[in-house]
């Protein structure tokens, strides 16, 4: 249930409908988990309602419980346990019962000390149905049946004060053991303790006779008599892949906890879609159209928009792309005009460095292996005069100019230019 159809609305009314005691408040919540989810109905309604509807539970058991909570309980404490040897498992068990059954004995000493005749669980819920008996109104037919109501809701009672027991139309009252708050009504009317007419079963003394029996005390394995047979080896220790778990396996509909002790958000009902196609029902490993050479951007474009196709570069693009960046700067700096209609020079530039010439490309080559030798001024500095201050260097203009070079292309080679590698 929680798997395929999740919302707090659907669970309410699922367990409103698990706890009604009749059949026509069982059909009330029913109706209502249709309106809201036929399928949630249907697989409802498929389950045996025997099972898991308190309004379809036999009377004579004294029980209302719905959920499994005694085996869960069980589950958890037995957990560490579960990691050892089989012998050393069951020994782990026994003394963990031993020791609960122990410390229950001593609290029912201890709560029978104080003159209780039930638990005091049951006793809590008595107290709960007795506060609330006080809103609902009786009347006797003098045959020891009552009507008791409140606003719409009416409900039949009969009191048997021979032997202390009674029915409810509500079924709360056979189904729990517990006399409901309309029994409760009804027998303050006759002037009784409404206590005395508890199922026997929820008295201390029935309690006491659940922890009657003892578990006999083991001796040691160095104490267990020794066997003339041959022993019986265990199996061939074969490792597993992985880590071991100690945790149960869990099932469909229970809740998963992640490692950090968080509940882990489960994927259930989320609809897969394809980040190559962009279509739902399959992932781009099960696409059956070609990989796209880019991914989609779901971020950027919406649900229903295709990107648009990347732009293959051509000889054309790879020539502007290389235009210098002092040229750049210059023709921003005379204006608009120049910058949209370059002119014949720049083209020609351009040209030569789009279809460089063999000696071009092998001047780059020299270029890259051995930039200092190449960029070396054919004058030399003047000697200091003084250490103290630098003797100021001369500009020489070089003598050698590379094409596409973004140093000497397009502009008149400056003083500057024997610094730059």
């Amino acid at each position: 249930m929680r798997k395929g159809w999740m919302g707090a609305q659907l669970k309410v009314l699922f367990w409103s409908a698990s706890k009604a005691g009749t059949r026509q408040e069982f059909e009330m919540h029913m109706k209502a988990i249709k309106e809201i989810s036929n399928d949630a109905y249907e697989y409802l309604m498929k389950q045996d309602p025997i099972h898991w509807a308190r309004a379809f539970f036999n009377t004579t058991s004294c029980c209302d419980a719905v959920e499994n909570n005694l085996c869960e309980t069980f589950n958890g404490k037995i957990v560490e346990a579960r990691s050892k040897l089989i012998v050393w498992m069951l020994e782990s068990i026994k003394k963990y019962v031993i020791g609960r059954m122990e410390r229950n004995r001593i609290a029912i000493e201890r709560w029978s000390g104080k003159n209780n005749k039930y638990c005091p669980r049951i006793k809590k819920k008595f107290e709960e149905n007795r506060l609330a008996h006080r809103f609902w109104r009786c009347h006797y037919n003098g045959r020891q049946k009552f009507e008791v109501s409140l606003g719409e809701e009416q409900f039949t009672v009969i009191i048997i004060t021979t032997n202390k027991k009674g029915t409810c139309s509500c079924r709360m009252w056979e189904l729990s053991g517990i006399p409901c708050c309309h029994a409760i009504r009804a027998i303050y009317y006759l002037q009784e303790n409404p206590e005395e007419y508890i199922a026997e079963w929820f008295t201390v003394e029935k309690w006491r006779k659940a922890y009657d029996h003892y578990i006999e005390p083991v001796d040691g394995p160095m104490m267990w008599p020794k066997s003339q047979c041959e022993p019986i080896l265990p199996p061939l220790d074969r490792k597993m892949p992985g880590r071991p778990k100690k945790a149960r396996n869990k099932g469909v509909n229970e809740e998963k906890k992640s490692k950090g002790g968080g509940k882990r958000i489960s994927k259930a009902g989320v609809k897969m879609s394809c980040s190559n196609c962009g279509v739902q029902g399959h992932n781009k490993s099960r696409c059956n159209l070609p990989p796209r050479p880019y991914p989609i951007r779901r971020k950027r474009y919406s649900k229903g928009v295709e990107p648009p196709c990347p732009v293959m570069p051509t000889k054309n693009s790879t020539a502007a792309a290389q235009v210098p960046q002092g040229n750049k700067r210059k023709r921003q700096s005379k204006g608009a005009t120049q910058t949209t209609q370059p002119s014949q020079t720049s083209q020609a530039m351009i040209s030569q460095t789009a279809q460089p010439s063999q000696t071009t490309q092998a001047s780059q080559t020299t270029i890259r292996k051995s930039p200092r030798k190449h960029t070396t001024s054919t004058a030399q500095a003047a000697p200091r005069k003084d250490k103290g201050k630098a003797a100021p260097r001369k500009a020489v203009e070089r003598t050698s100019t590379v094409v596409g070079s973004k140093k000497t292309l397009g502009r008149k080679p400056s003083a500057i230019d024997k610094w730059i590698p």
